[in-house]
């Protein structure tokens, strides 16, 4: 490519790493001073990591990929990681309570499959505690039955018990006594 050519985003290398850094930290330090446009509040960086991340061209930040190149211990621009640090956590110190993020994708979708395992327990659970009911039930009902057979049974039995007495009560009124019986 020859320095005439327009350089496009694709084609621009990220500026060295120690300028990254130094922007991020010139970032912060101006979003301190003047406060954070509000269409950059979710970008404020809350930890090292997000801050090693960040990445927005537009604004000057490069993402720095090497984690040993965003320490606090770097022997080159440790101390200006260190600072980076302190500025975003004041700057959201200053920002109050941080609003909700959204949950990624994958997140809610693992949030969904629990949930769901969740609620598949307790429906078997529901439906084998159902099922016990209804076969209880039955067995009740079963044993009702047999109950209400055997006292039909007792007392169709009863009533010819009943009546066979009856009728030997009325046939020994009936029974002459034996010649030679003494009195």
């Amino acid at each position: 490519m020859s320095s005439d050519e327009p350089a496009t985003l694709f084609s621009q290398k990220p500026p060295p790493i120690k300028a990254r850094v130094l922007a991020k930290r010139d970032l912060l330090k101006q979003w301190l001073e003047k406060g954070v446009p509000s269409e950059h509040i979710q970008d404020v960086p809350r930890n090292l990591r997000e801050a090693r991340e960040w990445n927005d061209p537009p604004l000057g930040i490069h993402r720095v990929g090497s984690l040993n190149d965003f320490v606090t211990t770097h022997r080159e621009w440790g101390s200006v990681v260190a600072e980076i640090d302190s500025l975003f956590k004041e700057l959201v110190a200053r920002a109050g309570p941080e609003p909700q993020r959204k949950k990624s994708a994958s997140r809610s979708n693992d949030d969904l499959h629990k949930k769901v395992a969740e609620l598949q327990q307790l429906l078997q659970a529901v439906t084998s505690q159902w099922h016990q009911a209804r076969d209880r039930q039955e067995e009740l009902e079963t044993a009702l039955v047999k109950s209400q057979l055997y006292a039909s049974g007792l007392e169709t039995a009863l009533t010819e018990v009943k009546k066979d007495l009856a009728d030997a009560r009325k046939s020994s009124n009936n029974v002459t006594p034996l010649r030679g019986a003494r009195k």
